[in-house]
């Protein structure tokens, strides 16, 4: 029985014990310092929180060779059928580093403009490129897609390429490949399951094919799959996510963007949502400077710069009542965009759309070709 009036003595004891511990601790060599935190502040604080972040992804060739088969989506849902979505203009297709990334990577790199808006990027170089990608992927909220425009059409001097990429694509249970000059920019999801939601982001299209069917195709597959039942029924095409929400952010400045998000059928719920992500790059249009409040500090300065600067969005949002109208009986944003796709697809020649691209590609490709028939 220890008596009443000792008390507060055993707690000096055992407060001094403690600090001695601590210190004997440091004494034997570098500790995980939430370890000291956490025994330090024990007796003020005795909560456990054994979170730690995960270190910065390093920069690196992070999957340029993996095939196909091998390569995680590491996505929180079901892929769409035969990993793909398509109409008579366009094809989205998962982006695979290994048959992707070089080509998107050029594409970006010969059309910079387009990246002024994107929260991601410039990028320094190809491993720089991948690392993007390797981040995304370790995201299991989000999915990026290739989009390959298959309105181009091709010279007759090329055309042994074309006629044994279709061969692939009609295969039986093959996914084929597509002309690597046919790639117009990535699309894609950025998920909230918890919240049945997703935004669509990004939507990243090279200058040559802005302005086209593209875009509409694009995102009317993503907002078909967002909101059409897990199961085939009531006319919907594909097996869909289910959601009931779909989101776009905008760049606050960036007109065309919210006026196409608009023009679908989103509705403007948020005119100027402050600070509403980070961006790392000067080089970006619109970039809010940090604050000079958090200038006069020091340590918190260092901190944001490494975070970024920021960045103003609008927000826009469509329901699955929007899409689907209401009760379900049509006049609804999926009848609007849908007519819109049915306009047609542009038709042009892939050597007049990207000139030094196409060339530089087709090249390979025949090189490819020859080294094949070769091999035989």
């Amino acid at each position: 029985m220890i008596a009443y009036d000792a008390v507060p003595q055993l707690a000096m004891i055992l407060t001094a014990l403690r600090a001695r511990l601590i210190d004997d601790l440091r004494s034997f060599g570098p500790f995980p310092s939430r370890w000291l935190r956490t025994a330090a502040s024990s007796s003020r604080m005795p909560y456990l929180n054994s979170y730690t972040p995960a270190p910065p992804l390093e920069r690196a060739d992070w999957h340029a060779a993996t095939p196909l088969e091998a390569y995680d989506l590491n996505f929180a849902f079901d892929l769409p059928p035969r990993s793909r979505l398509e109409t008579d203009g366009v094809r989205l297709k998962p982006v695979i580093p290994s048959h992707h990334a070089r080509q998107l990577y050029r594409l970006f790199s010969a059309y910079p403009d387009t990246l002024r808006y994107m929260p991601y990027g410039p990028f320094a170089d190809f491993d720089s490129f991948l690392t993007f990608f390797e981040d995304r992927r370790r995201r299991s909220n989000c999915l990026m897609f290739a989009v390959y425009d298959l309105g181009l059409e091709f010279d007759t001097q090329v055309q042994g390429a074309e006629e044994e990429e279709e061969e692939e694509e009609t295969a039986e249970g093959g996914l084929g490949s597509l002309r690597p000059e046919r790639i117009a920019g990535v699309v894609g999801l950025i998920t909230t399951p918890d919240f049945r939601m997703a935004e669509l982001g990004p939507l990243h299209l090279a200058d040559p094919f802005q302005r086209t069917h593209v875009m509409t195709h694009s995102i009317w597959l993503l907002l078909d799959w967002i909101f059409a039942s897990p199961s085939p029924s009531g006319g919907n095409s594909i097996p869909g996510l289910g959601l009931r929400r779909a989101q776009w952010g905008a760049h606050a400045s960036n007109l065309g963007s919210i006026e196409a998000a608009q023009r679908i059928g989103f509705q403007l719920e948020t005119v100027h949502a402050a600070w509403e992500r980070p961006l790392k790059s000067p080089t970006k249009a619109g970039k809010v400077e940090l604050p000079e409040f958090v200038r006069d500090d020091p340590g918190w300065y260092e901190r944001e710069r490494e975070i970024g600067y920021g960045r103003h969005s609008a927000m826009l949002g469509m329901s699955w009542e929007d899409w689907y109208g209401g009760g379900g009986g049509g006049g609804g944003a999926k009848d609007r965009v849908r007519a819109m796709v049915r306009r047609g697809v542009v038709r042009r020649k892939a050597s007049e759309v990207l000139p030094n691209l196409s060339s530089e590609i087709s090249s390979s490709s025949a090189r490819a070709l020859r080294d094949d028939d070769e091999a035989r």
